[in-house]
């Protein structure tokens, strides 16, 4: 752990790497590079942070989510960065770029069935990953200072993983793109149960050195439980402002989007907002399109399709 007056200047740096350093014109600038201080600067004494970022498709949410871990993974050395993806979608920490690829490490759950395919041509691709049991056995074949791309094979696994994080006692980073897929609304029986026993852990994340980053295309896609736990809001163009926001939804209707120079958007913490551009690019790898399944659940589709015709041959008799 670095001294806190070591930390406070790398906070400083990462901000002016990460972030349009111009001239600072109006409080909204201040109020953003105070938020950016309090996500960045890992202190113990404040603890961690839970941060959502809401946007339209190509807003930029990832793209914020990846900036972010990146200059985690560039100023510190001893803490482990943990990314969540959608099944069945591009890998979208590969935006990182080809000269980033060996900063990502990649961790399959033992007999998930999770195997990796070319989005284009359909054909499985041999990727060297590294296989855990449990999650004691994840922790440690973690690396530092890397994106560790994790799959269990079921998403609901992460809010077990998270709490498990709670316990580790060094600071660990969780970035879940469509939080949504993971906690997400509308469910009932265990899995109510089960979000709402998450809901606590989220809360508690603040005392730990946990810091958690999540996004998706609408708050309401994740249980309004979890969401009463947001430390710090993240706006980008075609965001929904929600009903306790100080932030007025015309004022995110008329973010500006520049997709040479970065998108702009509204940071939201403890009343206060600021308004900042997100100045790094991330675009996909040119003609690379990497995509995770569960090979087990496409078998079992396919026998559900076969089961859904039998049926329907059926009733047609």
């Amino acid at each position: 752990m670095t001294s806190k007056d070591g930390d406070s200047r790398m906070s400083q740096s990462v901000i002016e790497l990460m972030y349009d350093d111009g001239p600072k014109k109006s409080r909204m600038d201040y109020e953003a590079e105070r938020i950016l201080k309090r996500i960045i600067h890992h202190d113990s004494d404040n603890g961690g942070v839970y941060v959502e970022v809401t946007g339209a498709q190509g807003a930029g949410k990832t793209g914020a989510m990846l900036g972010f871990m990146e200059q985690i993974m560039t100023f510190y050395k001893k803490e482990k960065i943990f990314w969540s993806s959608s099944y069945k979608a591009p890998l979208q920490f590969l935006k990182l770029g080809e000269d980033k690829f060996d900063k990502i490490v990649f961790l399959v759950k033992k007999d998930s069935g999770v195997v990796f395919r070319n989005r284009k041509t359909g054909k499985l691709i041999p990727l060297d990953v590294k296989e855990f049991t449990d999650f004691d056995d994840l922790y440690r074949k973690a690396e530092y200072q890397k994106c560790n791309a994790v799959f269990f094979g079921n998403r609901f696994e992460w809010m077990d993983f998270i709490e498990y994080l709670r316990s580790v006692f060094e600071w660990s980073h969780v970035f879940i793109d469509e939080f949504g897929e993971v906690a997400p609304s509308d469910q009932s029986g265990e899995m109510w149960s089960k979000i709402k026993q998450f809901s606590e852990v989220v809360k508690e994340v603040r005392k730990c050195d946990v810091n958690l980053f999540t996004n998706s295309q609408s708050a309401t896609d994740v249980d309004y439980r979890i969401r009463k736990k947001i430390m710090i809001k993240i706006f980008l163009p075609g965001a929904s402002a929600d009903n306790k926001s100080r932030i007025r939804q015309s004022a995110i209707d008329n973010l500006m989007q520049d997709p040479i120079n970065g998108n702009f958007g509204y940071l939201e913490y403890s009343g206060k907002f600021g308004r900042m551009q997100f100045s790094k690019i991330y675009k996909p790898p040119r003609g690379l399109s990497i995509e995770a399944i569960v090979l087990k659940n496409d078998e079992d589709e396919k026998e559900d399709k076969k089961k859904g015709r039998k049926k329907k041959k059926g009733s047609d008799d």
